[in-house]
């Protein structure tokens, strides 16, 4: 008799980590009456859990199906074969690229170890992006900005299964195009703001990348009061000031 698992069962099985990882963990049980003669005599309960003959165990390396990105946040949500281990994730071997085929200048952007997940062992693993990762993807005027420039390559030791089994690569010349980008419909919005009067500089603070090329710098303007009454003192900006980007520092 030859059984054949279905994924849910091979999933659940990877996951525990002290069940069918060897011969030594690997025992079966059976209930009375679970399979019949041609006589209808039923098999009566196992006298004791028996042991397996032949244990084969899990040495196929994981790969990765499907993702999807989310374009307000810069998410990733990855789709494994069947079930990684969290424990091992290198983030830093995620690449997204503009080009299935190459790494263009000023068209990718390699993951930091400030993004991460808060997934269990599973075959589906969500990345959550930092700020300063999901800012500098959106630094790139032309990555993942759409799903037609949003593709994706990885690295062997990203991730491995289960059984310790490193992922299969994807290079970065043959880059996975998103299956999914829902695009960014969030508003920004100002997080604060820093006034220096002797250099003559406002420093306005958003809550993600903003496109310099649109500012309207007499939409500014700056008032005495917070809530504009009659007393209210205000001075708007005027279109000869200039809007610069600050000095990333490191």
């Amino acid at each position: 008799l030859i059984l054949a698992l279905t994924n849910t069962t091979l999933d659940n099985l990877k996951k525990e980590a002290l069940l069918a990882v060897s011969k030594a963990t690997t025992h079966l049980n059976l209930t009375a009456g679970f399979i019949q003669d041609t006589f209808n005599n039923q098999l009566p309960a196992l006298a004791a859990v028996t042991n397996v003959n032949v244990f084969t165990p899990d040495t196929t390396e994981p790969t990765l199906e499907s993702y999807s990105m989310d374009g307000a946040t810069s998410e990733l949500s990855l789709t494994f074969s069947e079930p990684v281990d969290v424990s091992t994730l290198n983030v830093s071997g995620i690449v997204l690229q503009n080009s299935a085929t190459a790494l263009n200048t000023g068209g990718f952007f390699r993951f930091t170890s400030t993004s991460s997940t808060s997934s269990p062992d599973d075959r589906v693993i969500v990345i959550t992006a930092s700020a300063s990762d999901a800012n500098s993807i959106r630094d790139l005027a032309n990555l993942a900005t759409n799903a037609s420039n949003t593709f994706l390559s990885i690295t062997a030791d990203t991730i491995k299964d289960m059984a310790a089994n490193k992922l299969t690569a994807i290079a970065t010349t043959s880059a996975r195009k998103v299956r999914a980008f829902p695009a960014d419909i969030t508003r920004p919005t100002v997080q604060g703001y820093t006034l220096d009067l002797n250099t003559g500089t406002l420093q306005v603070t958003f809550s993600e990348t903003v496109d310099l090329s649109t500012v309207d710098v007499s939409g500014f303007s700056l008032q005495s009061q917070q809530i504009s009454g009659a007393a209210t003192e205000s001075v708007s900006l005027t279109a000869s000031s200039t809007a610069t980007r600050p000095v990333k520092t490191t």
